[in-house]
């Protein structure tokens, strides 16, 4: 106990407030400077001041709270009700914070038990849902919904397949980069491997494909310990009576061929050209074959400069003859147009390479501008001989546009001529050297190409025409540009008016 009072002197001071007694203000003293610290004379080191603590926001209880009443509300009887438990549950996810990993479930089974609703506004709005949840959990939930979405691509529902393949779709496009090395390399790739190899059902086999194609687009370089599978794979696909599922094959095998090494790259491409040499190959497959090719070459560039030899050859024979009145129909199109867009890439990728073969390229090119074997326009027949004035006679009635409406369904062919301009287009834009020529090839034939029924081909057409003027004040500034153009190549601009 405290000591009482001395006898005879004043007692204690006590204190009666709550509030503690006043301390005295310290007197001024003398500050010195010392480096990294601040002392004061003859006192110890001052206290320094305490930082911020910083730390990870998690989920506050009351947002905890919030998350838990919706996830019980999406599982209501009322579709409505579910329908906006699920939108309220986009927008909280949608805010800071980090979830537990017992919410992380929660969430994550409440959002996959939605794709089976029998609602389909719920179902789009947990894809939604889906795509904002793969940024807010940790990478092993990322791939437990992968496998969870593969499993019911593979055993569930028909009805509801298109709905499983959009949810893995969204997760394959919307996944961070660091998530999706882990993903595709766990289990994704090789369950959408095995249900591409089913024969039983086409449906599946699309979906994967579908899939394949998106994930080796993204992470494909993830995926090494597959490849030759993969090849083996998509090679047998290329072989199937379907053409839809050929097509597919032949988009992921462009996928994939951009992220092989270079030796399985060389085997791709050797057996491919082999097989369409084989007297045995069906006309079908020799052309998917150079489709594939085709596919390859776009995705790979460079690393296809060694086979040009044997692929140009092989496109300009299957380009075949402008003359043909389109006996092919819409197949024989999609396969010119993949030939021309491969010898686009080849051209901007490979110019060295394909220099032996450019005369023959740009003379494919120049015939397939004014493919048109569905329409006819009047003044084709006499267009060598005609003068000026008959010129403007026959413009006005090139066609009525009261007796053509739009385009035909089933005509194709300006995918052909579309293809080819963009082909001379880059023949006018990476071959400067052969200005001089272009101008009476490439100039006199894009001015006649002016009168082109499609406005998405006659934009091209004026595309093309813009990049050769450009490429003339490119190489001579206007004066040797115009210099180039006198000799016996030069465009005649008279004549081609004229015509």
């Amino acid at each position: 106990p405290p000591p009482g009072p001395a006898p005879g002197g004043p007692p204690p001071p006590t204190h009666t407030s709550l509030t503690p007694p006043p301390t005295p203000s310290p007197s001024p003293t003398l500050l010195r400077l010392t480096p990294g610290r601040i002392r004061r004379a003859s006192s110890p080191l001052l206290p320094r001041p305490a930082l911020p603590r910083t730390r990870a926001r998690g989920l506050s209880a009351m947002a905890a709270h919030v998350l838990s009443q919706l996830l019980d509300k999406c599982a209501h009887w009322d579709k409505d009700e579910r329908y906006m438990a699920t939108y309220d549950l986009c927008t909280e996810l949608g805010k800071d914070g980090n979830l537990d990993v017992v919410m992380e479930r929660r969430i994550c089974a409440a959002v996959l038990k939605q794709l089976d609703d029998s609602s389909n506004d719920v179902q789009s709005i947990a894809v939604k849902c889906l795509g904002i949840l793969l940024k807010k959990v940790q990478h092993e939930q990322v791939v437990e919904i992968s496998e969870k979405l593969c499993t019911l691509i593979l055993t569930g529902r028909d009805e509801l397949r298109d709905i499983y393949s959009i949810g893995l779709k969204t997760l394959i496009t919307d996944m961070p980069r660091e998530t999706g090395h882990f993903v595709a390399q766990r289990e994704l790739t090789e369950r959408l491997l095995t249900g591409a190899t089913q024969d039983d059902n086409n449906d599946v086999k699309l979906v994967c494909l579908d899939n394949l194609t998106d994930l080796l687009r993204r992470f494909g370089g993830d995926t090494a310990r597959h490849h030759r599978d993969l090849v083996s794979m998509l090679v047998l696909q290329l072989r199937s009576e379907r053409q839809v599922v050929r097509k597919r094959a032949t988009n992921c095998l462009g996928a994939l061929a951009a992220a092989l090494a270079d030796a399985d790259l060389e085997r791709l491409v050797g057996a491919l050209l082999q097989r369409i040499e084989e007297p045995a190959t069906a006309e079908f497959e020799a052309a998917t074959l150079v489709q594939a090719i085709g596919a390859v070459s776009r995705a790979v560039g460079y690393r296809m400069a060694r086979h040009l030899d044997a692929m140009v050859p092989l496109f300009l024979r299957t380009c075949g003859d402008a003359d043909d009145d389109g006996e092919g129909g819409e197949q024989l199109d999609d396969l010119r147009e993949s030939c021309f867009q491969a010898f686009t890439s080849l051209l901007v990728r490979c110019p060295r390479e394909i220099a032996p073969h450019l005369d023959a390229v740009l003379a494919v090119a120049l015939r397939f501008t004014c493919y048109d074997p569905n329409y006819t326009y009047e003044d084709e027949d006499d267009e060598d001989g005609a003068g000026e004035d008959e010129y403007e006679a026959s413009d006005e009635d090139e066609y009525d546009e009261e007796d053509y409406d739009g385009s035909d369904d089933d005509d194709s062919s300006w995918k052909v001529r579309r293809a080819a301009l963009k082909t001379l287009e880059a023949i006018i834009t990476h071959r400067p050297e052969m200005l001089a020529r272009l101008y009476g090839d490439a100039g006199t034939a894009l001015i006649k190409r002016f009168k082109e029924r499609e406005e998405m081909v006659r934009l091209d057409v004026v595309a093309a025409y813009k990049a050769l003027v450009d490429a003339t004040v490119r190489v001579g500034g206007g004066g040797a540009g115009a210099g180039a153009g006198d000799g016996d190549g030069a465009m005649d601009v008279e004549g081609a008016t004229g015509a």
